[in-house]
């Protein structure tokens, strides 16, 4: 079962062309694979970036939130006091007067 040399050099050669047509199947997956991997990459640091500005963001409307509450407060406290000068003023004009004679 001795096989001819041409055979054997046709059988060496297909090898070789299927062994080279592999060699850059995986060089094209290696490269994909790498090119894949960097994306992933690229696409944590964005999702970290991202997760500090809602931080960011959740901070300053928090510190918003506080001016707000405190501005608020001073309104109210401003609406009080006038309405306590208003009332005052109120009762003032509405109280008898003495009349000095």
């Amino acid at each position: 079962m001795s096989m001819s040399k041409e055979k054997l050099q046709t059988l060496l050669d297909h090898v070789m062309e299927t062994s080279k047509k592999y060699h850059t199947v995986i060089e094209r997956q290696s490269l994909m694979l790498s090119q894949f991997w960097n994306e992933i990459g690229y696409k944590e640091e964005r999702i970290q970036d991202q997760r500090q500005q809602i931080m960011d963001l959740e901070y300053e409307l928090d510190e918003l939130k506080k001016d707000h509450h405190e501005l608020k407060l001073a309104v109210k406290k401003k609406h009080e006091k006038e309405r306590a000068q208003f009332d005052k003023d109120l009762t003032e004009l509405m109280s008898p007067t003495r009349v000095n004679n």
